[in-house]
């Protein structure tokens, strides 16, 4: 099972880029999904997986701009792959 940690750099809600709180809240729910993909609420995972994945194809040359190393098509591949194996 492929479990990811992103990291953002801490700052001010209000001062911090539309990009940077996609990045924020892709964070919390990799968090929550890292936490919950064993628990029973499959309808929160679904809901996180499928937010994720919104907000990485939807921002992901701004998601590679704040975060370049990271291999952010093999992160969705993966949340993909996790959503058909736990959504309906």
């Amino acid at each position: 099972m492929f479990l990811f940690t992103l990291i953002l750099n801490t700052s001010k809600e209000s001062g911090i880029s539309s990009a940077e709180k996609e990045l924020k809240l892709l964070n919390k729910n990799l968090e929550a999904l890292e936490n919950g993909i064993n628990g029973s609420n499959s309808k929160e995972i679904c809901l996180k997986l499928k937010e994720s994945i919104q907000i990485i194809t939807n921002k992901n040359s701004d998601l590679k701009s704040l975060e370049p190393y990271y291999h952010w098509h093999d992160i969705n591949e993966v949340l993909v792959k996790l959503l058909k194996n736990y959504c309906p």
